[in-house]
Parts: structure tokens; sequence; C-alpha cells
């Protein structure tokens, strides 16, 4: 069977998930790919691959498929984390001087020398009233939006609350929690001041 047959026997399968008959849907999906070793359970279409931020970029690069934007980037490593940079909008307080630097020899890179950063700062870069987060409760099958400046607003609080709190850069604090939108603000709340997350898992 190809994948793509397998992929739409799966997704039909998928369709009828809900929190109450998960180990049937498990065996359905063990029963298709039973015979691989790491399966595959969906692939994108090739608009959503056109589409992509991988895709865009292998257009930007003259580039044909994923194959070759992998085999450019490993062998122009300080041209790409360059281009990477660039695309991300990665905001520096201070500029670098070499992308990499392999002066001390290709085991001992330098990358970024020169530079300074609170990456931080640059995550708070869409619109406004753009939505940052999208997140979904166990409780409820309702999603709630947080918009760029309501995120920022709240990691502002929190970091103010840690400053108060008489945190200092370099100190180290646990974040105890799940994966949710009070976990992101505490996480980039905490490197906002320099302080060192913990993530206890």
């Amino acid at each position: 069977m190809q994948h793509l047959d397998k992929y739409q026997r799966w997704k039909e399968i998928a369709k009828a998930y809900n929190r109450d008959n998960l180990e049937e849907i498990y065996k359905g999906y063990t029963e298709i790919y039973r015979d691989e070793a790491v399966p595959v359970i969906w692939y994108p279409d090739n608009e959503r691959i056109k589409n992509s931020n991988i895709g865009k970029s292998i257009n930007e690069l003259g580039l044909n498929d994923y194959r070759q934007l992998f085999e450019w980037a490993s062998a122009n490593r300080d041209e790409f984390w360059e281009y990477l940079v660039t695309k991300l909008r990665i905001v520096f307080s201070e500029p670098y001087d070499y992308v990499l630097d392999v002066k001390k020899g290709i085991e001992n890179p330098g990358w970024f020398t020169g530079a300074s950063f609170n990456i931080v700062e640059s995550c708070f870069q869409g619109r406004p009233e753009q939505v940052a987060i999208i997140e979904g409760r166990e409780d409820s099958g309702a999603l709630v939006e947080i918009t760029y400046n309501e995120l920022q607003q709240k990691v502002e609080r929190v970091a103010g609350g840690l400053c108060d709190f008489g945190l200092k850069p370099g100190d180290a604090v646990v974040i105890y929690g799940p994966l949710s939108s009070e976990t992101i603000i505490c996480y980039l709340a905490l490197i906002k001041i320099g302080l060192v997350a913990v993530s206890v898992a």
C-alpha cells in the first residue's frame, strides 16, 4: 500500500477520535502502519508545502526542493544562518562581526561573534492585534486567543514581579507547570530579565 493510501485510511479513522475511544483509534493506527519502523501519518499537499516557511525559503534561494536546501545549508553554514536570522528578524542589540568564526578550528566554532541580544526582544514583532497564541484547555472545547499586545503586557507584568521579588540576572528559576500560555509567559519573563529557566519534566 502506498503512503498516500495509508494516510487516507488514517484520516478516516482519526475523524472519529474523541477522548473515550483513544484505544480504538490507536489500534487502527498501529494496524495501518504496522510495517513501518517510523510511521509517517501526515503528508502536506503541494500547495501547503509551497506556502510554508520552508517552501518560501526554497523559492527565495532559487532551489528546487528540501534536499537542495539541506545540501546548501550543510555546505554554506554561515550563509544559511545569516539568511535565517534575517528571515526571522532576530533583533541584535550589538551587531555580530562574523556569522561563523573558525579561527580556533572547526571543532571550536564561534557563532555570531561580537553579537549581543535578548531573544525575547524578537518575540513581539507581530502587529499588536495579531494572534500570538491559540490555546485549548482540557476542560473545555473552547480556544483562547492571546494577541501579541496581550502577551507582551503579561510578560512585562511577570518580569516586573520577578524583579520585585529580588531575583537578579543569572539566578536560576524552575518552571513547574503544564504546556500552557502561562508557562510560555513565565519563560519569556525569565529570559527577558536575564534569569536562567530550569525546566522540570
